[in-house]
């Protein structure tokens, strides 16, 4: 991103925002200050305001900062990168409670996941807190929101669509995934 001929066609300001953005991701607001967060809230009981604010500041702050920065060098409207900006968040969050529901069903059987659940209460995530059900439940709708978000961009949107429903896709389905 900093490399002259790479960047030779784009605003030097434009550059500069992009390298900031991608340097803030993973800091202190970020990924590192979603995973001191996460450490600290191990083995102490957490309610969902917190294991949400851990969740958009791990990977989702990588997830949001890689759209809004693709969304400014392609020279999205101050409309279109809100509603790309409210797609990242969302995707960010629906990224984290897939991982949360895989991690809960990793090599489960379906009638050994009330112990495995038990397990992954130690740990601030969604299924532990609000269990397995409702975490589905909760991606499903982060993924419906993170869509809406790209209505406005017709056939253009449909490479986010496609990431959005493969985030979401790998977790919601995990039960009928089994069964077959």
């Amino acid at each position: 991103m900093s490399d002259a001929q790479m960047t030779r066609n784009l605003a030097p300001e434009l550059v500069l925002d992009a390298i900031r953005e991608l340097a803030q991701a993973p800091g202190a607001l970020g990924l590192v200050g979603g995973q001191a967060l996460d450490l600290e809230a191990e083995e102490t009981d957490v309610d969902l305001p917190i294991v949400e604010l851990i969740h958009v500041r791990k990977t989702g702050a990588l997830i949001l900062a890689s759209v809004r920065i693709g969304a400014r060098l392609a020279g999205a409207s101050d409309g279109n990168l809100a509603s790309l900006s409210r797609y990242g968040e969302y995707l960010g969050l629906a990224f984290q409670i897939a991982d949360d529901l895989l991690d809960a069903n990793a090599g489960v059987a379906v009638e050994e996941r009330a112990e495995s659940s038990r397990m992954e209460r130690k740990k601030a995530t969604y299924p532990s807190v609000v269990g397995l059900v409702i975490a589905r439940e909760r991606l499903a709708e982060l993924l419906q929101l993170s869509l809406r978000e790209l209505d406005c961009f017709e056939l253009r949107g449909q490479p986010l669509v496609a990431i959005a429903r493969y985030i979401a896709g790998r977790a919601i389905h995990l039960d009928d995934a089994r069964s077959h």
